[in-house]
């Protein structure tokens, strides 16, 4: 979350607090010869940030915080590895042997765990870590002591990064509410106005977080919510915005139905889910580019679930709205899915598009080394109807050593094509 750039850059000219240096002297025998940690994979936003261990679940309590599950991406990326979080100034950098670089950072006020130290040591390898300026917000976690090697980092000097920092401590202030349901409600809300502010850097990271939100909870976004994204999809649709915008709709109109279809909590749920589905990829009027979108929701869906029963669900519902597009996704999904129930169940899907395209592959499918799945490849080829496919059936057919069961299913087809 790294932003704002200061007018002193650190790394260039080195400004020291010659009260701190004495107690630096004292340090750096020590110090010289500890190991420097490396910071974590650079995270979304500019923020440089580690996955986090274990994590509680929704609702349940976290030891550190006594605060449940972080609803924001940054939360989990940064939080969850800050053990302090602190506004104030840099006293003083110096370059240490091989690479590294030792600050004394002057706490002005705790945002984030707790610390009785009025300053504190932050080792990094990154010598450009306080090239913002030296007023900024910090986000460490604990080597030893008063030792600590950054998270993330935002310059607060200048009115645009306090702007940002305003932003910032909001969404701090939201993960210490005590309870889920309510840490949700107000990060939803304060990601749809961010959207709309002018700051690049404030839009950018709602926009980001709140495509995260719209794909792993979509059901939390009402009809006046979409509303207003709608409205203001139709304003920035040329914008950089506009794609973000659009995928974050199409979230939030596709993912119910389809997981209603998929993970019914009632009787009933699959049919209407399915219905639902089927009318928004099927709706008239639409663009070719919402449509495509839409479409491509479904697998990028399939992709991301983990549960081989639900990917096989996915796949069957994907069978009654027949399209192109999906076409390509059940293909991918018989090809190369690691369960045999879904490559299978993506093969007999595949009997619903009545055109040549899948026949080809069905004919690869017929070599799998599950039977289920050849035996659903040859049911469909004989649905399809496609005849060019006989020359392939009858080249099978030939090989030996298969199961009479696929062999059987193998004849049939090619009887349907009239070979």
């Amino acid at each position: 979350m790294r932003a704002g750039a200061g007018t002193a850059i650190l790394g260039t000219a080195i400004r020291i607090d010659w009260k701190a240096a004495a107690a630096f002297a004292c340090l750096l025998g020590a110090l010289i010869s500890a190991p420097v940690p490396c910071l974590g994979a650079e995270g979304d936003g500019g923020g440089k940030a580690k996955e986090s261990g274990a994590k509680p679940q929704d609702g349940g309590e976290s030891p550190d915080m006594n605060f449940g599950w972080f609803v924001s991406d940054w939360g989990r990326k940064v939080l969850a590895n800050t053990d302090l979080a602190a506004s104030g100034s840099v006293g003083g950098v110096w370059r240490l042997p091989k690479g590294s670089t030792l600050a004394f950072f002057k706490i002005d006020a705790v945002r984030w765990g707790g610390t009785a130290d009025k300053s504190v040591i932050v080792l990094t390898p990154d010598p450009n870590l306080f090239a913002g300026g030296e007023k900024c917000l910090i986000f460490l976690k604990r080597i030893s002591g008063s030792r600590y090697e950054p998270v993330d980092v935002l310059g607060t000097e200048g009115e645009e990064s306090r702007s940002r920092l305003a932003a910032c401590l909001e969404m701090m202030d939201i993960e210490k509410l005590p309870t889920y349901l309510e840490r949700i409600a107000l990060f939803k809300d304060m990601l749809l106005r961010n959207i709309g502010v002018e700051d690049r850097w404030i839009k950018a990271n709602a926009l980001r977080e709140l495509f995260i939100l719209s794909k792993n909870k979509p059901r939390i976004f009402t009809a006046a919510n979409l509303a207003s994204l709608e409205e203001r999809l139709s304003a920035e649709r040329k914008e950089e915005a506009g794609k973000y915008l659009l995928s974050i709709v199409t979230h939030i109109q596709v993912l119910p139905p389809l997981m209603s279809a998929v993970t019914p909590a009632k009787e009933g749920d699959t049919v209407e889910g399915v219905a639902k589905l089927a009318a928004l990829l099927n709706e008239k009027g639409i663009s070719d580019r919402r449509r495509r979108f839409r479409e491509e929701a479904v697998f990028d869906r399939f992709r991301e679930e983990a549960d081989s029963e639900v990917r096989e669900r996915i796949v069957r519902v994907v069978g009654y709205m027949p399209s192109p597009r999906l076409s390509n996704g059940l293909v991918r999904a018989m090809l190369s899915d690691v369960s045999p129930g879904v490559r299978a169940a993506s093969a007999g899907a595949l009997a619903s598009f009545a055109d040549s395209r899948p026949a080809v592959f069905l004919l690869q499918a017929l070599r799998d080394p599950m039977p289920a799945v050849a035996l659903s490849a040859a049911r469909s080829l004989g649905m399809i109807g496609d005849k060019s496919a006989a020359d392939g059936l009858r080249k099978f057919l030939e090989t030996p050593g298969l199961r009479s069961d696929v062999r059987e299913a193998a004849g049939g087809a090619l009887k349907a094509l009239g070979g």
